[in-house]
């Protein structure tokens, strides 16, 4: 005999439809993470047991006084100093990190003719010779020459031990406290040492005329022109960087070091000793760098401009971590030991 199906229970209503989960944002992938960072320098102890993480794609800055360990910091990560304990892993770019490897001057507005090059330079909007077609590269981030395999490139590398030219080849680039420029090549010429090192893996390969074709010359310089555009320095092209004044210096230097094509931007107090006009150029540049997927370590000895670009902060102080969070949470400790007041306050 087959049981009776059972009837409706007293008070009993029916389900309501499942409604499938709103799929979850995925999770932030981490660009670094440094783990128990210690560097001695004969008898000092310029680090200790620095720990940070970054996620991909935001802006972590590191604030400090003078002396902090800042640069240390930034010299370990880029194998100019070798640490003496702790571990720097680092995710290097693959095909789906959402970098936008466009050219980096901004298209001209609607009707607005782009600004012409010198004669002797190639026009700014003509695309490098070498560049493959927008969806090759795209495939070459997965697996060719822009980086490793998308299965290599999930797994982190150990940066401490490495060469300074090999990190740079993982796609980590830097600028310094103090400007290293060419000084007796033109503006441009900075830029195109920059492009063609990224292409050729040595930087003083390229400063040897007979190492270079006609091909690779117009390729880099089309390339270094496009990144004078993005710093503003367009209209200097020509200059040799020995004259330029301190503000465009620095300006130069970031341009060259993203004419490496970077995942990771380090920045060693690139507003040092500039002008407010300078600082806020700056500021807005971290910005556009992070809308492209750049992202940016900066260390900074101001407060006030970290503080106004930063997703994240630490605070380095005689080479130790004394304090970490959100722009808003280190703002008002800092505000509250007196080592920075935010702005529209009154002085008392």
């Amino acid at each position: 005999m087959v049981p009776a199906r059972p009837g409706p229970r007293v008070g009993w209503k029916p389900d309501a439809p499942t409604v499938p989960a709103p799929s979850a944002a995925p999770p932030p992938r981490p660009i670094l993470d440094l783990a128990g960072l210690t560097l001695r320098l004969g008898g000092l102890t310029s680090l200790a047991d620095v720990s940070l993480r970054q996620q991909r794609g935001t802006v972590l800055a590191v604030v400090g006084p003078n002396g902090a360990g800042k640069t240390s910091l930034l010299d370990c990560l880029t194998g100019i100093r070798r640490p003496s304990r702790g571990s720097a892993h680092f995710w290097p770019t693959r095909g789906d990190d959402g970098l936008d490897r466009t050219p980096w001057s901004a298209p001209p507005a609607p009707g607005q003719q782009p600004a012409e090059p010198p004669a002797h330079e190639p026009p700014a909007h003509e695309p490098p010779a070498h560049e493959p077609p927008a969806r090759a590269r795209a495939s070459a981030g997965a697996g060719g020459a822009e980086g490793p395999g998308v299965e290599a490139a999930r797994r982190p590398v150990e940066l401490f031990g490495r060469s300074a030219p090999a990190v740079a080849r993982l796609g980590i680039a830097r600028t310094f406290q103090e400007t290293r420029l060419f000084d007796q090549l033109t503006a441009l010429d900075n830029i195109r040492v920059g492009v063609e090192a990224k292409a050729r893996g040595d930087t003083w390969r390229v400063l040897l005329p007979r190492s270079r074709g006609r091909r690779e010359i117009r390729a880099a310089r089309s390339a270094a022109w496009d990144l004078l555009e993005f710093v503003g320095l367009a209209d200097r092209a020509g200059e040799r960087a020995a004259s330029l004044p301190h503000g465009a210096r620095r300006r130069l230097e970031v341009a060259r070091a993203l004419g490496t094509r970077p995942s990771l931007l380090l920045l060693d107090e690139p507003a040092a000793g500039v002008t407010a006009a300078d600082r806020a150029w700056f500021a807005e540049l971290v910005g556009r760098l992070q809308a492209r997927g750049v992202s940016v370590l900066l260390a900074e000895h101001d407060p006030r401009l970290a503080l106004a670009v930063a997703d994240a902060v630490v605070v380095l102080e005689a080479g130790a971590v004394v304090a970490t969070g959100t722009p808003a949470e280190v703002g008002a400790s800092l505000a509250a030991m007196g080592a920075y007041r935010p702005p529209g306050t009154v002085e008392t």
